[in-house]
C-alpha cells in the first residue's frame, strides 16, 4: 500500500521531528529493532513530503515555503536500531572565488 499524503496520518512524526528542530543538537529514537528503525526513517521522510505537498498548494509559487518542509534542514540516519533526527552539518569547506 503507498503512503498517504494526509498530514494527519503523520502526527506523531510530526511531533519528531518538531522536538528535534527545536533541539539544538537533534533526537536520538532507539527502536525496538533495525527494522523498526527504517520503518520509522520512511514514515519521517513521508511526514516531510506530505507537509511539502500541502506547503504547494497554499503557498504561491514566489513564496519560499512552496514546496519545502519546516523540516528540510535536518537529515535523518539509522545506525542499527537508532534513528537520528540531526540538523544539516557541512564539513568546512575551504571555498576560493575564480
Amino acid at each position: 500500500m503507498p503512503p498517504t499524503d494526509r498530514l494527519e496520518t503523520y502526527q506523531p512524526q510530526l511531533d519528531l521531528w518538531q522536538r528535534a528542530l527545536e533541539s539544538p543538537n537533534g533526537l536520538s529514537i532507539r527502536c525496538p529493532d533495525p527494522r523498526e528503525a527504517k520503518a520509522l526513517r520512511f514514515r519521517l521522510y513521508h511526514a516531510r513530503r506530505a507537509q511539502a505537498r500541502l506547503h504547494r498548494k497554499i503557498f504561491p509559487q514566489e513564496d519560499p515555503r512552496h514546496s519545502a518542509s519546516y523540516y528540510d534542514h535536518l537529515v535523518v540516519t539509522v545506525n542499527g536500531e537508532t534513528v537520528r533526527i540531526e540538523p544539516t552539518r557541512l564539513a568546512p569547506y575551504q571555498i576560493e572565488e575564480l
